[in-house]
């Protein structure tokens, strides 16, 4: 089984601060399946109400949604994280399914353990990333040549306005 796993606010406000493009998930969706041949592709949220309908576009295209539980502070600032929870799926994926390749879109270093798992049990596929120029130096170390750069695709997945 082939599983892609999506860091999505990781991806969406680096293209979207670094690039002034935002991401049409649809479209990603479809390469990835196409390309990849992805049996699953799962992106993870954190939940926020007002975005209920964007979510259930998401499940509509077939994407597997997971939500993270979000922090509101005083200030009214939403605090999210969803690496842990990402490994912790991909863990729990890979021990209950024969997961033959397994893939990440982020580019975020806290990626590394999970990768190192991967590459150790001969799973370990690709990494996608929003920039290549701006990710981090340890998430390239670990990954070597198994990098993609979303910035040389902006043309086939950019959302249209």
């Amino acid at each position: 089984m082939k599983i892609v796993y999506i860091d999505s606010q990781n991806v969406h406000k680096a293209l979207e601060n670094y690039h002034n493009w935002i991401i049409d998930w649809k479209k990603f969706f479809v390469y990835l399946k196409e390309k990849y041949k992805a049996d699953k592709v799962k992106i993870f949220f954190w939940y926020v109400c007002k975005h209920k309908f964007f979510y259930q576009s998401l499940w509509k295209i077939w994407f597997e949604v997971c939500f993270k539980e979000t922090l509101v502070l005083p200030n009214w600032e939403i605090k999210w994280n969803v690496d842990i929870d990402i490994a912790i799926i991909a863990l729990i994926d890979f021990y209950e399914y024969s997961v033959s390749n397994a893939y990440l879109v982020t580019w975020d270093w806290d990626y590394n353990s999970l990768i190192l798992f991967w590459i150790e049990k001969w799973v370990f596929w690709k990494v996608f990333v929003p920039w290549i120029n701006n990710s981090s130096v340890l998430l390239k170390k670990v990954a070597k040549q198994n990098i993609i750069d979303l910035i040389p695709m902006k043309n086939k997945l950019q959302k249209n306005s």
